[in-house]
């Protein structure tokens, strides 16, 4: 059976570079003050607000590694009004 190779994503290269530099989620985030629950959130680009993708960055974390940063406003989500 031939094997089926894909072009890396974003998510594995990031991967491969913590790996390659021994880095861990827990360590970056004790480091920024996050659990590395959160800053899963963050790499993986759900909650990546501006800020902690600048942070990153300082850190050393390879611009192209980083999820694309956006605004999330702080506080309680906005409820859908339900239909009748």
């Amino acid at each position: 059976m031939p094997l089926i190779l894909t072009e890396p994503t974003r998510k594995d290269k990031l991967k491969g570079w913590l790996c390659t530099n021994r880095l861990t989620y827990a360590e970056i985030g004790a480091h920024l003050g996050l659990a590395a629950s959160s800053l899963s959130l963050i790499l993986n680009g759900d909650t990546a607000r501006p800020e902690r993708v600048a942070q990153l960055r300082e850190l050393g974390i390879p611009e192209e590694l980083l999820p694309e940063p956006r605004y999330i406003p702080p506080g309680p989500k906005k409820r859908k009004a339900r239909e009748a």
